[in-house]
């Protein structure tokens, strides 16, 4: 693996998860402040939007001068695969059982939140512990939410789990490009 005195070869595999960073951020975005009323829901999502846009053309940059021989792609990983139809049969489940419990949806995002903080913490065993600080990061949000929706009810429990994890995956997917970038630049 390449230092930045040794870069090495810069494969793709962390642009395109950049690029999808991004692309979830926006997702969560729009989820999130879909909950925030007024223009304080199009501020943030028009600054959620930017980041993203940023971030996306650096990726989408960096793929294109990736050097490759980084090893295979951990997205043609069975291992890959496997975490991620576990995630999302977790994801249905629970969002059917909260859709019972639960009538108006206020804890699904933060459900989902959950279930892809796991899915990214058991990539960290695996995969790089890169993952388990994007774990983390998304955990403390779903506990903010959940704290936020308990105390405040309505919607805003969605509002944090949303605007929270697009920030998360905007931070995360920004320091990735940037990390690559700069060691090409050595």
């Amino acid at each position: 693996m390449g230092t930045t005195a040794d870069p090495g070869p810069v494969g793709r595999a962390p642009s395109i998860g950049a690029m999808i960073g991004a692309v979830a951020a926006v997702a969560w975005g729009i989820w999130g402040t879909r909950a925030l009323s007024g223009t304080t829901g199009v501020v943030v999502l028009a600054v959620v939007v930017a980041v993203s846009v940023v971030v996306l053309t650096g990726a989408v940059r960096a793929v294109r001068h990736a050097t490759g021989g980084a090893g295979p792609s951990m997205f043609r990983s069975r291992f890959y695969r496997l975490t991620v139809a576990a995630e999302i049969a977790a994801i249905a489940a629970g969002v059917a059982i909260l859709d019972r419990v639960d009538g108006g949806g206020h804890y699904v995002a933060m459900w989902i939140a959950a279930v892809v903080a796991v899915h990214f913490a058991v990539f960290g065993v695996r995969l790089s512990t890169y993952f388990h600080r994007l774990a983390a990061a998304l955990a403390v949000v779903v506990v903010a939410a959940i704290i936020v929706e308990t105390v405040a009810g309505g919607s805003t429990g969605t509002a944090v789990t949303g605007v929270g994890a697009a920030v998360v995956f905007d931070a995360a997917a920004l320091l990735t490009v940037r990390r690559h970038h700069v060691r090409r630049q050595d």
